[in-house]
């Protein structure tokens, strides 16, 4: 195996990490917008240190970019790191970590089904295989979380079934 994977692994272990330590401030009853507020100066201290590290390779780049760029580059932050945050916070706060993190392991499955619908990627017998172990195993993972049953979160939200 080479350094790739047990890179992908190390970044697998490092998001696992953080979720575990969301897990921990959620349960200590700190809310969400908190965490969040606390990643943006972060994000900011991060993005001016690579922009400082890597000026010559942002001029390249920033040369070659159209305003639809910049603009699906800030969609594409606006997602990462409002969006998924936002809901992820929830999801987590309502779950066990590990079922939210099997759920989130679901992303390789989407991002397949994308590229192959928006970049015309093919699929191979291979990747099907992986699609399918990953479905069944992420729906193992959750079956006993109560997360297939939509009445104990229906009634957190206060929403009334039949």
């Amino acid at each position: 195996m080479n350094i790739i994977f047990w890179l992908a692994i190390f970044t697998s272990l490092i998001g696992s990490l953080c979720t575990i330590l969301e897990k921990h401030f959620l349960n200590r009853g700190i809310r969400f917008q908190t965490i969040i507020f606390w990643a943006f100066p972060v994000a900011v201290l991060v993005g001016l240190i690579y922009g400082i590290v890597y000026k010559d390779i942002l001029k390249e780049d920033l040369k070659k970019m159209s305003i639809r760029d910049y603009l699906l580059l800030m969609g594409k932050m606006f997602l990462g790191l409002f969006a998924i945050s936002s809901i992820s916070y929830y999801v987590l706060k309502q779950v066990p970590s590990y079922v939210h993190t099997a759920l989130g392991a679901m992303s390789p499955v989407i991002t397949l089904l994308l590229g192959v619908l928006f970049l015309k990627e093919k699929i191979n017998y291979k990747q099907l295989l992986g699609l399918v172990l990953t479905i069944t195993g992420a729906y193992t993972i959750t079956s006993n979380s109560g997360i297939h049953d939509p009445a104990p979160i229906l009634q957190r939200l206060k929403i009334e079934t039949d």
